[in-house]
């Protein structure tokens, strides 16, 4: 009898370590299988995987990517909200199930998934921009504008931030800010421009009979036309600069009345922290003091690096991280011996004191850093992160 038990106690463990095994390797068989864009065996793998186990949340999102690129709206729907039960503070789950219903056209369910999204990390700018998308398909065009823009702060020359904000402006009629989102993507180069460009011809140009009031054309000084030509003619900088053209002031906030933080003079070179102007006035970060602020674009004459995306620092990937579930860690190492290191990613300001490193977890997915310091000329890119993951930069110094 003795002997009986031990046998079926063996087998129970076998079974066991069995069923362990093979669900370990039905999941990795699945990743694969989406890395190979095979997505209805995908999903059987998955399914397979949550017979075996049910509570695993990445396993019904993984399952929700699959019907998402099958385009089975209904069974997505499930599979993220399943995802999203099993772990309430999935960010990625809740963005995908909020694209899904905007997709089928339940926007108000849309809207309040990407709301919880946001809630959870609301420095990411992915939530927002969805968020924009959602608000534009229901109608709701001040809210629209206020995502993308949200999104735009986020991650600045987002082209689907400024396209969605062109295409809420055609919703609205506004000929004039339609072309101004135009002439940016335009600048940036990106194929969204041509769909842009479409909307805007589109509109008919109301014709008003002729006033008979004379208007005072804009006139350039000989010296701004002048220092248009100088700066265009200049090498590439190797990043975004505004070259002062007049004595002016760096200001606290986008407006002449706001505070003054630092004066600058003629022939005085900022960096460039954003290349749309706000309200008339540029975003800079003055290199030799480290003074972030805003400056009025009639007194400086910008001049766009070819491509900010190589003047940022090298991105090492160190390996997995302690968690395949975990957000990925990028490790900064400050090796001045005086200044701090200030860095905004995403639009998050973070301090790096004087030979310290820090480690910052931060959303899987796409991003944007500037970094900048006393002495020390910004620096500015865009990187994508994997989940999992351990990141470390190593900044090289450019002094003048």
């Amino acid at each position: 009898m003795k002997t009986f038990i031990k046998l079926i106690l063996v087998l129970w463990l076998t079974a066991v370590f069995s069923f362990a095994q093979n669900s370990e390797e039905i999941f990795n068989r699945g990743l694969e299988n989406i890395k190979a864009k095979k997505y209805a065996a995908c999903v059987s793998d998955f399914k397979a995987y949550i017979a075996y186990e049910p509570e695993v949340p990445q396993a019904h999102f993984n399952l929700g990517l699959c019907y998402t690129e099958l385009e089975n709206h209904a069974d997505a729907v499930t599979a993220y909200r399943e995802a999203v039960r099993l772990k309430p503070d999935y960010y990625a789950a809740l963005v995908q199930l909020g694209n899904e219903l905007d997709v089928t056209g339940s926007y108000t369910q849309a809207i309040s998934a990407y709301n919880k999204a946001i809630r959870i990390d609301p420095n990411n700018y992915s939530a927002h921009l969805e968020l924009g998308v959602a608000h534009n398909n229901a109608g709701k065009y001040l809210q629209a504008l206020t995502s993308y823009k949200t999104a735009l702060l986020r991650d600045p020359d987002n082209t689907s931030a400024i396209y969605g904000i062109g295409l809420v402006q055609y919703n609205l009629k506004n000929k004039a800010e339609v072309k101004k989102q135009l002439d940016y993507l335009i600048l940036l180069g990106d194929d969204k421009a041509d769909l842009l460009q479409t909307k805007y011809d589109s509109l008919q140009t109301v014709v008003k009979p002729p006033v008979q009031v004379v208007k005072k054309p804009v006139v350039k000084t000989a010296q701004r036309i002048k220092d248009e030509r100088d700066v265009a003619a200049m090498n590439d900088l190797g990043f975004d600069g505004a070259f002062v053209t007049v004595v002016s002031s760096i200001r606290e906030t986008a407006a002449r009345a706001g505070k003054v933080l630092l004066a600058v003079k003629r022939n005085d070179i900022l960096s460039l922290v954003a290349r749309a102007e706000e309200n008339g006035f540029y975003k800079v970060v003055d290199e030799k003091s480290g003074v972030e602020g805003y400056i009025a674009g009639s007194t400086v004459v910008v001049k766009f690096t070819g491509n900010t995306e190589n003047t940022g620092p090298q991105l090492n990937d160190e390996g997995a991280g302690e968690s395949v579930l975990a957000n990925p860690v990028v490790s900064i190492s400050n090796g001045e011996t005086k200044t701090t290191l200030k860095i905004r990613l995403n639009g998050t300001l973070y301090l790096i004191p004087p030979q310290t490193t820090k480690d910052i977890s931060v959303t899987a997915g796409k991003f944007t850093y500037y970094g900048w310091s006393p002495g020390i000329r910004p620096t500015s890119g865009k990187s994508t992160l994997e989940k999992g993951r351990r990141y470390s930069w190593s900044f090289k110094i450019y002094r003048r």
